[in-house]
């Protein structure tokens, strides 16, 4: 995969992403791109294993800078957009505009896509081949999510990854604390991680077409109402006269968008808050009362339902 960058008032500067020929399973390479102009500066550090590159890029933006992408190797970018914004122009005049904190991943075919960059903006992306989903998913099933391989750029899945599932798993994997040998198998572990989430989510779109745009926008709310107190939840009947959804919209519509119940949403965000603050040292009443658990001993059931093992035994 290559990024060709182009400014009026600059020398055009061509880079590849990911190597021509990748590490293979027992390696895990790690480079670091510097390219600057008139334009800015465009940053980067890539993580190259088998068949698949993880990149993390910081655009420095003086003046708007276009950039070619030209997948020759990678065919599958999942994009998640940490700061600012970016939109990709592809050969069939489609546009997509990427704004921050919010994922697109995206199939697409060898012809080249415009990226246009008028702000700084930061992002990391997660390049994959053909080769290492064929591994992973049936061929037929891949030909039945694309409708058509051949197409310039094909969404696969897009949202909003903020106070989601895959946010932690992001935090993870930009994580350089780690032995390298570590960081290889969590990477890859992270990968496989955001592709079952995102494939979930684009089972369940054809469920969510039967919603208003509105309403969709109002069950997002309920989701932050919902991550923004823990401690209080609100009732279902609270959450539903906050958003202006009725009972039925607000539990079949929430289910249908996110994969899970109100109940379950709200129950998996407070263990996973619980299992950071445990690692990080705090005991278990206190953690309890935290995450919204008057009682200790309810908590201590409920963290086991979830995690197989007792919150005291997590560090």
């Amino acid at each position: 995969m290559y990024l060709t960058f182009t400014s009026p008032a600059s020398d055009i500067q061509s880079i590849q992403i990911g190597g021509s020929t990748f590490a293979d399973a027992d390696n895990f390479d790690k480079q670091t791109i510097h390219v600057s102009d008139n334009w800015g500066s465009y940053n980067a550090e890539q993580f190259w294993i088998e068949g698949a590159c993880v990149c993390y890029s910081t655009y420095r933006i003086t003046e708007e800078c276009n950039t070619l992408l030209q997948c020759k190797n990678y065919n599958w970018l999942l994009n998640f957009i940490l700061e600012g914004e970016l939109s990709i122009i592809s050969s069939d005049k489609q546009t997509n505009l990427l704004t921050e904190g919010n994922y697109y991943s995206f199939h697409c075919s060898l012809d080249e896509k415009l990226i246009k960059i008028k702000q700084s903006t930061k992002l990391l992306t997660i390049c994959l081949t053909n080769n290492f989903m064929d591994k992973l998913i049936n061929k037929d099933v891949l030909a039945s999510k694309l409708h058509n391989m051949y197409a310039p750029l094909t969404t696969i899945a897009t949202g909003s990854y903020l106070h989601s599932r895959m946010q932690p798993i992001l935090a993870d994997m930009m994580d350089q604390t780690k032995p390298i040998y570590i960081r290889r198998i969590l990477i890859e572990a992270k990968i496989l991680e955001i592709l079952s989430i995102q494939l979930h989510q684009s089972e369940q779109q054809k469920v969510v077409e039967a919603f208003s745009r509105e309403d969709i926008n109002r069950l997002e709310e309920a989701k932050q109402i919902i991550s923004s107190n823990l401690q209080n939840p609100c009732s279902l009947m609270e959450l539903a006269r906050r958003t202006g959804l009725n009972d039925f919209k607000l539990k079949k519509g929430f289910k249908s968008l996110f994969g899970t119940t109100v109940f379950g949403y709200v129950t998996n965000l407070r263990m996973e808050s619980a299992y950071h603050q445990l690692q990080n040292g705090r005991n278990v009443g206190e953690v309890a009362e935290m995450v919204g658990y008057k009682n200790a001993h309810h908590f201590t059931v409920a963290f086991k339902r979830k995690f197989g093992f007792l919150p005291s035994q997590v560090k």
